[in-house]
């Protein structure tokens, strides 16, 4: 007797990913669809009055960040400027808008001679809202 074996060759196991795919594209459209970062009325129901105004008042500007580093120099929005140069552009922003808010951002080891006369130069072109920044200690 011959008992011998025919080789058979494993059968290739397929992995069919058209489902996945499928599952995959119906969650994604469901979180993109539910998903909102800002809330909106829908309510369209509601008569809204008229108001007086002719126009809608405008958001406050941003504030103009100044860093007085340790060697003395300024940094105003990513820029350097000199102190004459800080004076001009504080004068011209208080122009366009008299509620423009300045924040110092002081180096601990930057001269306070230098904090006083961005201070003063705040002060002297009508700027009366500046802040101090400093770092929270946990």
């Amino acid at each position: 007797m011959n008992f011998r074996r025919t080789a058979v060759s494993p059968t290739p196991i397929v992995f069919n990913v058209t489902a996945f795919v499928d599952v995959l594209l119906v969650l994604c459209f469901f979180f993109l669809l539910t998903w909102s970062n800002r809330t909106k009325e829908t309510d369209l129901t509601i008569a809204l009055p008229q108001s007086s105004q002719k126009e809608a008042p405008q958001a406050p500007p941003a504030p103009m960040i100044v860093n007085i580093r340790s060697n003395g120099t300024l940094n105003v929005n990513n820029r350097n400027v000199s102190f004459a140069e800080f004076e001009s552009l504080v004068k011209k922003l208080a122009e366009l808008n008299p509620d423009q808010t300045v924040v110092i951002r002081g180096d601990r080891r930057s001269q306070y001679d230098l904090i006083l006369r961005v201070l003063d130069a705040c002060n002297a072109a009508g700027i009366g809202s500046v802040g101090f920044a400093a770092a929270v200690q946990n």
